[in-house]
């Protein structure tokens, strides 16, 4: 008996301890979105928030690589963010090269919860021209939702159509 008490103090010390670490681990979630473009070039947008949440500012890096997986510095990037559901207002945000080669900013302003899609036109220093579409969910401040896996489905079956179709339209 003498010995399980201080054990069992020792412990309930420790959790307080674990919490911590895990809520500051938790504060550099990044949400990561990926897409191919028909010429082979990865684009990785990727917000420095846990949640998309609507009507709030998300900076925003569009990472652009080339088909041997190397930085593409020197891209004008323009986009259109849209939703497949339901008809927008021009939502444009500027793109601006990033402090890495290959890296370009952004900040998102969602409007309202539910599926988007980001539009991406790049014309690269050779001249070449490239189109891709990356999906993700935005979602009400404050709300229950569960970001993962609706992600994950909508990733899905976004992957999906894209397969069957071709040629994407946003």
């Amino acid at each position: 008996m003498k010995v399980v008490v201080p054990v069992v103090l020792g412990l309930f010390l420790l959790l307080p301890a674990t919490n911590i670490y895990a809520k500051s681990a938790k504060t550099t979630t990044q949400q990561k979105f990926s897409a191919q473009s028909k010429l082979g070039y990865t684009y990785q947008l990727s917000f420095a928030a846990e949640r998309l949440e609507a009507m709030k500012p998300l900076p925003a890096t569009l990472r652009v690589t080339d088909p041997a997986g190397q930085p593409v510095p020197g891209a004008k990037l323009s986009c259109v963010l849209t939703m497949p559901a339901m008809a927008m207002p021009l939502n444009s945000p500027s793109i601006k090269a990033g402090d890495l080669p290959g890296d370009y900013q952004c900040v998102v302003l969602l409007t309202m919860s539910g599926l988007w899609e980001m539009g991406v036109d790049a014309t690269y220093g050779s001249g070449a021209q490239d189109r891709v579409v990356l999906s993700f969910v935005g979602v009400n401040p404050g709300s229950g939702e569960s970001d993962d896996a609706v992600n994950k489905r909508l990733e899905e079956l976004f992957h999906e159509k894209d397969k069957d179709a071709d040629e994407v339209k946003y």
